[in-house]
């Protein structure tokens, strides 16, 4: 009885205890206890909503962007290497059964609810990879030797016990203490997935048996039961069904309704269990609008949240499964390498996209079938050139036509034709995006901890110095792009890092200054976005007059 009580699985007989070493039991899933007294283990905690919704937006969020495999040709330059072994398995079919969406589906799962996994690297010839099949990572134990090198020790459902090289497994490890072997999210959210699985335990039975009625009955005298049957079925008849909703009750001999004093709301039921939704987001790096926790989300900034989502959620993985391949499939000295194709997923509403190919094919960093293969649009005949301008002639955009001595001078555009005039009036409306972006960011991560300052400002004026040195960086790779561009149409340089610094100071200053965060974050709703609209136009614009950082 006490090793039933330790090790909870069904279909296992204690009689002859420890079952054998090929005995699935071993590889089982394990659940540990959480202080709430619910026993969590990858399937009882993906019977909560708020892990299931996490696990699956991760897994498939990664599962439906597609990869492909390139050729590094220069420093900046890359060519599709359709040709290349591995570009069939990553992109088309990693193994017999599943597709590419449905492996990496998997490799997710594994690596959010057990921190590791392992694929079988199976060859066709040397350096041939010809499959990649999943291996469960219940069943893996990890030996590293002493040269740095790991030792994979792999038990198969059917068949003796294996041990397999480096060279032979594909292994994706999620967060790790050691290096080695990744840590499962529930090894460390166990107590907050236990609550909220015991809160959900709570309510349905709590619904089950009807839940807490509002109020009660009392009489002063001594009702029998045939009394009680009797009055129970009169009240039915008068307040039962939605036509009898506002009948006004009558009693007699001195009987009253009195009120129950705890219901959901009053012990905070419900907000407890959004707590632990948000909790578990947390947890998994998931942004809580993501699983239907919507109080912060506006129409306003929702598009913005959803890339954050991409950026901050997904990226992380795509960019650590990209090095794993690259460490475990592909030759060190070649220059193969593959790339998930993340830029649809970052991509803005339709007016801002149009507004930025303008820029990019007028400033001439971007050809009218880059930014068609952008959009999932055919390509053009002529759109591998750039569209010819006054003074640039085809593909020798960089060369000067012939000068004729004689020819009557270039005469002036006429006014309001000014291509520098034109551009600025293209990049303002890029700077007045990437304002909005920055300032629904900056204003979101303050509201998330405005309501400490009131608590003890002077380590909240900490955290927000904190926060803005976040902040400024997000600033920076958000304005990099733009800066870019915009030395390539005007040559004119603009030093971003000094700008969102100044940005950040000035934002900052007024906080800390600030008698009532809150209050001044609710009027910067209306102001902050234009504020650092015009900053960011005067620093493009009118480079000179850029304040100094002192």
């Amino acid at each position: 009885m006490i090793l039933e009580a330790m090790f909870p699985r069904a279909a296992v007989s204690f009689e002859s205890f420890p079952p054998p070493p090929t005995d699935d039991w071993w590889y089982g899933p394990v659940g540990g206890p959480s202080t709430s007294g619910v026993r969590v283990s990858e399937q009882s905690a993906l019977a909560v909503s708020a892990v299931f919704a996490s696990v699956r937006l991760l897994s498939t969020g990664v599962g439906t962007i597609p990869q492909k495999v390139y050729r590094r040709l220069d420093e900046d330059r890359k060519d599709l290497a359709t040709e290349h072994p591995l570009y069939r398995v990553l992109h088309r079919r990693p193994n017999v059964w599943q597709v590419p969406a449905q492996y990496y589906e998997l490799l997710m799962v594994h690596c959010l609810l057990r921190g590791n996994f392992f694929a079988r690297i199976v060859l066709t010839g040397p350096g041939k990879v010809d499959q990649l099949v999943p291996l469960h990572p219940d069943r893996m134990k990890i030996e590293q030797l002493p040269t740095g090198r790991l030792r994979y020790h792999y038990s198969p459902p059917m068949g003796e016990p294996e041990t397999l090289s480096q060279d032979e497994v594909h292994h994706v490890r999620g967060l790790s203490l050691d290096g080695v072997v990744g840590v499962s999210v529930l090894t460390y959210a166990r107590n907050t997935i236990g609550l909220a699985s015991a809160q959900q335990t709570h309510g349905a039975a709590l619904f089950k048996n009807g839940s807490i009625p509002p109020f009660f009955l009392s009489s002063p005298n001594k009702m029998n039961s045939d009394a009680i049957k009797e009055f129970r079925q009169n009240w039915k008849g008068m307040h039962g069904g939605a036509d009898n909703a506002h009948n006004p009750p009558v009693f007699d001999n001195g009987m009253e309704a009195k009120a129950l004093g705890i219901t959901n709301e009053d012990s905070q039921w419900l907000e407890s269990r959004k707590f632990e939704a948000e909790e578990i987001a947390r947890f998994f790096g998931i942004p809580p609008h993501k699983i239907a926790i919507l109080d912060k989300a506006t129409f306003s900034n929702i598009e913005h949240q959803a890339i954050e989502y991409v950026t901050d959620a997904l990226l992380p993985w795509i960019t650590l499964i990209e090095q794993c391949e690259v460490r475990d499939l592909f030759d060190e000295d070649d220059d193969f390498f593959p790339e998930f194709l993340i830029e649809n997923r970052l991509r803005g509403d339709t007016a801002s996209r149009y507004n930025a190919y303008s820029v990019g094919i007028k400033s001439r960093f971007l050809l009218p079938n880059e930014a068609r293969a952008r959009e999932n649009l055919n390509p053009l005949e002529d759109g591998d050139e750039f569209p010819e301008t006054p003074g640039v002639t085809g593909k020798d955009s960089q060369e000067k036509p012939d000068e004729d001595d004689d020819a009557p001078p270039t005469p002036p555009p006429p006014p309001g034709q000014d291509p520098k005039a034109k551009s600025q009036e293209a990049f303002a409306l890029l700077l007045d995006d990437a304002a909005e972006r920055i300032a629904a960011a900056e204003i979101r991560g303050l509201e998330s901890r405005a309501d400490k300052a009131a608590e003890d400002r002077d380590r909240w004026n900490t955290w927000a110095g904190e926060f803005y040195g976040r902040h400024r960086e997000y600033a920076v790779k958000t304005l990099a792009p733009i800066a870019l561009a915009w030395f390539r149409a005007a040559a004119v340089q603009v030093d971003v890092e000094q700008v969102a610094r100044l940005w950040c100071r000035s934002s900052l200053d007024e906080l800390v200054d600030a008698e009532d965060v809150p209050q001044l974050l609710a009027a910067w709703h209306d102001t902050l976005s234009s504020g650092l609209a015009s900053e960011l136009k005067r620093s493009f614009f009118d480079v000179d007059q850029i304040p100094k950082d002192p």
